[in-house]
């Protein structure tokens, strides 16, 4: 799978539970020089991005909880964890 217009350096990735969605942890992009995490919708043709979330800090780890957030570490910080996308 190709994640077309996705810029920056990927350091983590996590499979939601949904089976849907993808989240991308990307170290600083382009851009803004920032960390972030990308939630990406795989069941639509081409995936298509779908919930960011701007860390402040690169992203170095993603992980699912038992109830479905989503944690990350981000460089120097823990981003709580949060609920980012839920497919309906």
């Amino acid at each position: 799978m190709v994640l077309k217009g996705h810029v920056g350096r990927v350091m983590a990735l996590a499979a939601l539970p949904d089976g849907v969605g993808l989240a991308v942890g990307v170290w600083a992009d382009s851009e803004k020089g920032t960390g972030r995490i990308v939630v990406w919708d795989t069941v639509v043709a081409p995936p298509a991005p779908c919930a960011t979330i701007d860390c402040g800090s690169g992203v170095c780890a993603l992980t699912v909880l038992r109830d479905g957030r989503l944690a990350a570490g981000c460089g120097v910080r823990l981003v709580p964890a949060r609920v980012l996308w839920r497919r309906h």
